[in-house]
């Protein structure tokens, strides 16, 4: 009769072999779900510039341009979205820089705005329009707000440009874009002159960069609650 022997090394050797096999097979089904933009018509690159992850599991891209201003990462002309799905949450044009963080289990966009709001009605970089992106169990939600932080004129202050706009209306001597952007802080500090002032120089308009920053300051007014 024929002994057979039971060679442990062979077995552990073949058993070691098919657990590589496996985890290799369980590595490449994962590296091929790599998140990656989904296709839409206002970007055309695929590579993702920044994933955020959520406590849900759920990620969420941001595909488009973005550089370092001011010490801090500004995004332009960029989407985005969830991580494997086809559908974006969004899209911010190449006129808009934004900063894009994430808070509390929220992602916040904030679009920066140059208003004159500094001493001296200099200039100063602000947020104007923050949108959050968020999820409630697998589901996401997305909405606007004015920032309510923007710096309002004194009393002095909007009469000061209230005066300025009547003198810009018979002297060429203040930049229309300078003294709409003035208004438009005095409208939102509750004048009520100032509000009409802004839309009557914001309408009346027939220059085309004027015009652009008449519809976004708008834009914001209309999101002001």
């Amino acid at each position: 009769m024929k002994k057979y022997f039971f060679n442990y090394s062979i077995v552990l050797q073949n058993f070691s072999l098919l657990f590589l096999l496996i985890s290799f097979a369980c590595c490449s089904q994962t590296d091929s779900k790599v998140c990656v933009c989904a296709k839409n018509e206002y970007i055309t690159t695929k590579k993702t510039d920044t994933i955020f992850s959520f406590s849900n599991q759920k990620k969420i891209f941001v595909c488009g341009f973005k550089e370092m201003k001011n010490k801090q990462i500004v995004y332009s002309e960029f989407v985005i979205g969830i991580c494997g799905e086809d559908t974006l949450i969004g899209f911010w044009g190449a006129l808009k820089n934004c900063t894009i963080n994430k808070r509390n289990d929220t992602l916040w966009i904030d679009e920066i705005i140059w208003l004159p709001v500094g001493n001296k009605f200099i200039d100063t970089q602000t947020v104007g329009k923050r949108t959050r992106i968020y999820f409630n169990n697998n589901l996401f939600f997305s909405d606007s707000i004015f920032n309510p932080t923007i710096r309002k004129y004194s009393i002095t202050e909007i009469e000061e440009v209230i005066n300025e706009y009547k003198k810009m209306k018979s002297s060429n001597g203040v930049t229309a874009i300078d003294i709409m952007k003035k208004l438009f802080v005095a409208y939102i500090s509750g004048s009520d002159k100032a509000k009409n002032y802004f839309h009557e120089i914001g309408q009346g308009t027939i220059n085309s960069e004027l015009s652009e920053l008449y519809d976004e300051l708008n834009q914001l007014l209309k999101i002001r609650k």
